[in-house]
């Protein structure tokens, strides 16, 4: 919580109310309708889901922005008192940050503390040295190219990301600005939420990331979707809960926030944080529906991070077994309308929910999303879990005319071929993990 909204700080005092924003608002709506909260809503796309939750629920829809930027206006006749809950994008929008924060409160981290969290220099230095540090990162393109990747400073979903290997991004390398260098970590990528408890920082389960899947219409590195949520072993936890401990105290940042990382062999990398309400939360909620925002309206008035090294080393209490979800993002392979551009919905069984659906009328241009599909896992024979997509999905949505960039077939294969892999990575970078007491 900024200075400027200490002095609403008796939010909880009355029925709850937000305003969310963001590239995508439509899972943080429902988890605020879970909740019981009074919410304002606007994003980018203000898909048919959106709408059905506001009309559903009794929520209220802004104007649609063209772009982030635009917000301001859109916000400046609400009460000053409803607080703010930023989501996907808001981070690489510190300006428009500082704007916001000066005429209501954030129910998040500040500014200032978005600025820190997202200069990969700053998290260079502050992880000099410990247990989990972040990939290597210059701000000049390196003279041997081969093995790192041209990262934008201000982008969302992987959008931007290119190996350097390639001879077409060396080129442009010295177009792209602001941007810098980070060495290609081999492993496989995953994230983590940090939410606030009873004594500071907590950390949620796993996430396993997707990007780049070309099976999803997804490019180089864009986000495609996540798998989770999956149980930290003790190692894992204790090391991530450091970092996020050390990086609340160092930005000042509060409420609910994530880190993007990378599993090796040897263990964690972190690769960036991302200082607002993480995608994979949405797989969290699928537990307990409301839980973002009764952690966020909690946690905006708590120090950050004060746990101290006894806590630190304690046992971690064994949380509730729970069954891993996938959410798969959809991606346009060319430009075609909205209407018929889903798979639809009567051919997918009733276990599959399909959200984020576009408008009728839009056009869905080249490499934009187009949904998203939540596949829940099924006990295999009582021994493990497996995500299927196969059983009439795959085979229906193979005849149906708007299916037919994407192969489930495939992608059931390398997703559980995925999963089956980061759970053997925890077992072998565990074994190499030194416990440094």
């Amino acid at each position: 919580m900024t200075e400027r909204s200490s002095e609403h700080a008796d939010l909880q005092g009355a029925i709850p109310r937000m305003i969310l924003c963001g590239a995508s608002v439509r899972a943080a709506a429902e988890s605020a309708a879970a909740a019981g909260v009074k919410f304002w809503c606007t994003d980018l796309f203000h898909d048919v889901d959106l709408c059905d939750v506001v009309r559903l629920h009794g929520g209220t829809l802004l104007p649609q922005p063209a772009t982030l930027t635009d917000l301001l206006p859109i916000l400046q006749h609400l009460d000053s008192s409803i607080p703010l809950l930023c989501c996907g994008g808001m981070e690489n929008e510190p300006e428009l940050l500082e704007q916001l924060e000066q005429g209501r409160p954030l129910l998040g981290p500040s500014a200032a503390a978005v600025r820190r969290l997202r200069d990969p220099f700053w998290l260079q230095e502050m992880l000099n040295g410990t247990a989990v540090q972040l990939a290597k990162t210059v701000a000049q393109c390196p003279v041997i190219p081969d093995g790192w990747l041209l990262k934008p400073l201000n982008s969302a979903g992987g959008i931007g990301i290119r190996s350097l290997d390639q001879s077409r991004v060396l080129h442009s390398a010295r177009l792209r600005n602001p941007a810098c260098f980070q060495q290609r970590i081999a492993g496989l990528p995953f994230s983590v939420m940090v939410r606030p408890g009873n004594h500071g920082q907590q950390l949620s389960g796993a996430a396993l990331q997707l990007s780049g899947w070309s099976e999803l219409c997804a490019q180089d590195y864009e986000w495609c979707g996540v798998v989770g949520p999956f149980a930290l072993p003790q190692w894992l936890h204790r090391q991530l809960l450091q970092t996020a401990i050390l990086l609340a105290e160092q930005s000042g940042a509060v409420g609910v926030w994530g880190m993007d990382l990378m599993l090796t062999e040897q263990g964690p990398v972190l690769l960036e944080v991302n200082p607002r309400v993480p995608a994979s939360f949405w797989l969290h909620e699928l537990q307990t529906p409301g839980q973002l925002i009764r952690d966020v309206l909690s946690g905006n008035h708590t120090v950050a991070g004060r746990q101290t090294a006894s806590a630190l080393c304690s046992p971690i209490p064994r949380l509730p077994a729970t069954v891993p979800s996938a959410q798969l993002v959809l991606r346009s392979r060319s430009d075609l309308p909205a209407t018929g551009a889903c798979p639809d919905a009567a051919v997918l069984t009733e276990a599959v929910r399909i959200a984020d659906r576009p408008q009728p009328g839009q056009t869905m241009v080249a490499g934009s999303p187009i949904c998203s599909l939540l596949f829940p896992a099924v006990d295999a024979a009582g021994e493990h879990w497996q995500i299927l997509t196969t059983d009439s999905v795959a085979r229906n949505c193979k005849h149906s005319q708007s299916s037919h960039s994407w192969d489930f077939e495939q992608v059931e294969m390398r997703l559980n071929r995925t999963v089956h892999e980061f759970l053997q990575l925890l077992t072998v970078a565990a074994g190499n993990e030194v416990d440094p007491a």
